[in-house]
């Protein structure tokens, strides 16, 4: 048997601590009667998310498995048998938690409504907002960290991780300027994974604050306002008649 070279750590380490990674979550799907298409998440260097990866599950616990923002908000399994005031208890020690120890927590929003105004013929070229809400995270994460390049998490559900892969290839393909920094995209079990878990909580909260306001259930209120004070982007992708998608204009959410 032939040993291979000696594999050098200490550079391997450097390398790693020079990516940033992120972790995406969807709310609201184009064929869905919300008004809204949300994309979220969380994003550290590999440090960062180690530590918040550790925190978060040592928060949770044997009592429960993991976070999904649905199953909590209808107290359903993972969260069958607790209280309101247990669950909320856990919520906002969450929120607090993606707060402080995770790089930054971003979102984009889409309207529907805003997106059914484009020419059809723009709207044919950008097919689905989810793209557009894809394209915007990636532009602002390319934004905030100059000269690092990008690993993106994202959810192993069918039809989200297709649409992910489909955004991610053809963002890469069009964009040359973000090809060289998105260098890797991976799915993952969001119940295995408190990045994906937090990603949930950002998009989730933020879709239910755009609809419904200061009618919001009590919970959501305090995590949107425990979330929205943190250096994360809120911006939305302008298209020209002319332009598709990874030719889009990031604008912020005024």
């Amino acid at each position: 048997m032939e040993w291979l070279p000696a594999f050098d750590v200490e550079l391997a380490s450097d390398c790693l601590l020079m990516m940033i990674h992120a972790y995406f979550d969807e709310s609201g799907k184009f064929k869905d009667p919300s008004d809204f298409v949300v994309f979220g998440g969380i994003v550290g260097r590999i440090d960062e998310t180690s530590v918040f990866t550790r925190e978060w599950r040592e928060l949770l616990g044997p009592d429960i498995a993991y976070i999904s923002m649905k199953d909590a908000m209808r107290l359903e399994t993972p969260f069958r048998g607790w209280t309101e005031a247990r669950r909320d208890e856990l919520l906002i020690e969450c929120a607090k938690l993606i707060k402080s120890r995770s790089g930054m927590s971003f979102v984009s929003e889409i309207s529907k409504a805003d997106f059914a105004t484009l020419p059809e013929p723009l709207r044919k070229k950008l097919r689905d907002p989810i793209y557009g809400g894809f394209e915007v995270c990636v532009r602002a994460l390319v934004r905030e960290f100059p000269n690092r390049d990008l690993c993106l998490w994202c959810d192993e559900s069918e039809e989200y991780a297709s649409t992910c892969l489909k955004t991610y290839q053809m963002v890469k393909s069009k964009s040359l300027d973000l090809k060289p920094r998105l260098v890797s995209l991976a799915f993952g079990d969001d119940t295995k994974f408190p990045g994906l878990q937090a990603a949930d909580m950002v998009a989730y909260v933020a879709n239910r604050i755009l609809r419904e306001a200061s009618n919001a259930p009590r919970i959501v209120r305090e995590i949107h306002s425990i979330l929205r004070a943190d250096k994360g982007s809120k911006k939305h992708m302008i298209y020209t008649d002319t332009a598709s998608l990874g030719s889009g204009i990031m604008e912020p959410i005024k």
